[in-house]
């Protein structure tokens, strides 16, 4: 799968990073047998039976900036995840201010 990112201005809280469209193509691979490969991140906000806002985002997002984009769009908790092909997987849901992080298993580079 290849996720074409388009050129943006990102900011969130106090993170403040410009998006390359010639360097945002992610290749999310299975996480084993052929093709296997680096699985994209994910990073979700969410509110409880209510809602949640799960990105794509490039492998330099650390688990601080997941937590701090879900802050920013007035999450109760939030979320790392990994997506493959034709897999996704996710690590516990945290409260918003539980620093974490919790680590998905297999793990995708959080």
């Amino acid at each position: 799968m290849k996720i074409l990112v388009c050129s943006a201005l990102l900011i969130i809280g106090t993170i403040i990073a410009r998006v390359d469209p010639a360097a945002a193509t992610l290749v999310c691979a299975p996480s084993s047998g052929p093709g296997a490969g680096t699985m994209c991140k994910l990073c979700s906000g969410v509110v409880a039976n209510n809602w949640r806002d799960s990105l794509i985002v490039p492998n330099t997002w650390s688990s601080t900036a997941c937590r701090t984009y879900a802050q920013s769009v007035g999450a109760t908790a939030w979320q790392l995840g990994c997506i493959g092909q034709n897999e996704l997987h996710w690590a516990p849901s945290q409260a918003i201010s539980d620093p974490g992080p919790a680590i998905p298993n297999p793990n995708c580079g959080w």
